[in-house]
């Protein structure tokens, strides 16, 4: 989404976790958001969607 969004050339590369992190770093392997319980108490929704926040990001680091 971010290379079609920016037009960019870069390639996407698949770097193996021992790699990407040093010796002894924990983290979660998969991540799945989830707001029900803050909307449920809160009334608090996203404005915004994921698109748009990418939109917006890209066009102010051209700036």
């Amino acid at each position: 989404m971010v290379i079609a969004e920016t037009g960019s050339s870069s390639k996407i590369e698949m770097i193996p976790y021992k790699d990407a992190y040093p010796a002894g770093f924990e983290d979660m392997m998969r991540r799945i958001p989830d707001t029900t319980k803050l909307r449920q108490f809160t009334g608090w929704a996203p404005k915004y969607s994921l698109k748009a926040i990418i939109s917006d990001v890209a066009s102010s680091m051209k700036a």
